[in-house]
């Protein structure tokens, strides 16, 4: 009868356990916690909800750790710009736009557990020490790489504390029987933000610049003067794959080519009042032509650039719409090394337009948007039907805000079955590969024939040997050739490998020299100017 009973009144009585456990649960921790009253209003919630979470979590929390995701995600929900650089990163990020960095002056790429040698940067210590291009460090002193899974930014950091030439690093060198040890010191390397600069026809100049760093302003001076005196009429300026960096390199730059009190960029925000830059006098290359070469990652500095030679009507924009990047962040230091970078202002060209694409709070999808501007049926860019802001240039051209620089002329790439090979055996990264194992294990014998890059642009040709082993690494990855179009293949093939076959003999500028032979847009430059 009990039990019957009990059946009955069983959910009335779990009912009311769950009512007093949901009471006892609400009153107690009233009267037990130090903050019990509701904050007042008008009191700012965050430093008060992250102070409430350090005394009163249940488990140990670094607090300097909450406080880094607190301003990450903070500053994650402004704009994809505003972010938060954390103590351990901050050289990392901070250091390459800096006018020199603390290091021995080589570029290098993890191969397997060794540190292998890209470049050795002239006058730099590593270069005074004798390293080359195609060593392979294996101790930072009498820390060993071999065996040990270190990323790139490790060994960095470890070069980084050699603090003089009584340190040493060891080296494993093609045509040496043992490793050796060479003394090298560390020193700081002045940041070199032009990648190649070189007088390509004798009255044409042309530069690439790499980023916009604290000196890139004087570094590009310097070399536009050497090119007037060398007699450089046309300037042919490489922008692409410029991210960007310090504004006020931006503004020197465009300084040097543009007439005086020109407007180069304005600035503007909701606390900040507007603020215009101008040419001031005496630019050192204010009155030759100019072809400014853009494309999607051409960000930033770089689009203030091209935005103000193009409204200006001072320069040709050749390639594709730039990334579309027009807003300003201003950098807060914190005592701990850590630093955050706030958006605090739109740029605007000289027209009026701010190039600034549009932007939500996923970060992702907006970075890989350069990836999707293309639209697969009607294969023109996907603002071309889209109504966007119009302005004028100087001279009555029109152009468009709202989305990145568009280009005077765009180039289209046109497709053919052996330009789709050899576009694939690049994305896989197979040239490189074959490249990079090429000039390792043959260097000597490569170098004794080809002493110098000029004796390898004109002598060089791919052997059948190498041509087997890309063919054979791209059917491992699923593609075949049609071996009516081998002949053309081979020969495109031939001029892409070269370019990673001299960067591995060379270094980098060797690489962007004869990558500027297969260049269409640069091509398409050259062909402007005659």
């Amino acid at each position: 009868m009990f039990k019957k009973d009990l059946r009955v009144y069983l959910p009335l009585i779990i009912s009311l356990s769950i009512v007093c456990g949901l009471i006892v649960g609400y009153y107690l921790p009233k009267k037990y916690a130090s903050d019990s009253n509701i904050a007042p209003e008008g009191i700012d919630k965050l430093p008060l909800a992250i102070d409430y979470i350090r005394r009163s979590y249940v488990d140990t929390i670094g607090y300097a750790r909450l406080q880094d995701s607190a301003l990450t995600g903070l500053l994650h929900q402004l704009d994809p710009h505003s972010d938060y650089i954390p103590a351990s990163a901050y050289a990392t990020v901070v250091e390459p736009l800096e006018d020199g960095f603390q290091g021995i002056g080589i570029q290098f790429r993890m191969v397997d557990d060794t540190a292998y040698i890209l470049d050795v940067i002239k006058a730099s210590p590593a270069f005074k020490a004798g390293l080359k291009i195609g060593d392979r460090i294996i101790y930072i002193d009498k820390d060993t790489l071999v065996g040990k899974k270190y990323t790139t930014e490790d060994v960095v950091n470890r070069l980084k504390r050699i603090k003089g030439a009584s340190e040493n690093v060891t080296i494993v060198r093609r045509g040496f029987s043992q490793p050796k040890k060479i003394l090298v010191s560390r020193a700081k390397i002045p940041t070199h933000s032009i990648d190649l600069a070189f007088m390509p026809q004798p009255t044409t100049g042309y530069i690439k610049l790499g980023l916009f760093a604290e000196n890139s302003g004087e570094d590009f001076s310097e070399t536009l003067r050497w090119m007037v005196e060398q007699g450089m009429k046309t300037l042919v300026l490489d922008l692409r794959g410029n991210t960007g960096g310090v504004m006020s390199a931006a503004i020197d730059i465009a300084d040097e080519l543009l007439p005086d009190l020109q407007m180069i960029v304005y600035t503007m925000g909701a606390n900040r009042s507007k603020t215009e830059y101008k040419a001031t006098y005496g630019g050192t290359f204010e009155e030759g032509k100019i072809v400014v070469l853009i494309d999607e990652e051409s960000a930033s500095a770089s689009e203030i650039v091209a935005g103000a030679l193009q409204d200006n009507d001072r320069a040709t924009l050749i390639g594709q719409r730039s990334f579309g990047k027009g807003l300003v962040q201003e950098q807060l230091g914190f005592a701990d090394g850590s630093a955050m970078r706030l958006t605090v202002a739109r740029y605007y060209s000289p027209s009026g337009r701010c190039i600034q694409k549009p932007f939500g709070n996923d970060r992702a999808t907006y970075y890989e948007e350069t990836f999707e501007r293309v639209d697969e049926a009607t294969k023109q860019d996907s603002l071309a039907n889209k109504k966007r802001q119009v302005y004028k240039t100087k001279n009555g051209r029109t152009v468009y805000g709202g989305g990145g620089i568009q280009p005077d002329v765009k180039i289209t790439y046109p497709k053919s079955p052996e330009r789709t090979y050899v576009g694939w055996a690049q994305q896989k990264n197979i040239l490189d590969k074959t490249a990079f194992k090429l000039a390792d294990a043959k260097r000597a014998k490569l170098l004794a024939q080809y002493p110098d890059y000029d004796a390898f642009t004109l002598d060089y040709k791919t052997t059948p040997e190498v041509f087997a082993q890309i063919h054979q690494a791209m059917v491992s990855e699923g593609f075949t050739l049609n071996e009516s179009i081998r002949k053309k293949t081979d020969d495109l093939l031939n001029k892409h490998f070269k370019c990673y076959l001299a960067l591995y003999l060379y270094g980098y500028e060797a690489f962007y020299r004869i990558s500027l032979t297969v260049d269409d847009a640069y091509l398409q430059a050259l062909e402007s100017i005659k």
